[in-house]
């Protein structure tokens, strides 16, 4: 059975050092192919689970 890759990429705020783009870009240097990317942009881990858009 093939193996799949998934990245999950987060920031907490509208600016981090190291944003998504630069997350995914970090994925990509340790494999050639990713076959699904899920991402958190601005919704902070304090949060209360249920109020996450999508959840």
């Amino acid at each position: 059975m093939p193996t799949k890759t998934i990245a999950y990429l987060r920031t907490s705020t509208g600016w981090q050092e190291f944003g998504i783009d630069a997350q995914l870009d970090q994925c990509r240097a340790f494999t050639d192919k990713i076959d699904a990317v899920f991402s958190d942009e601005g919704i902070s881990g304090m949060c209360p689970f249920i109020s996450v858009p999508g959840y």
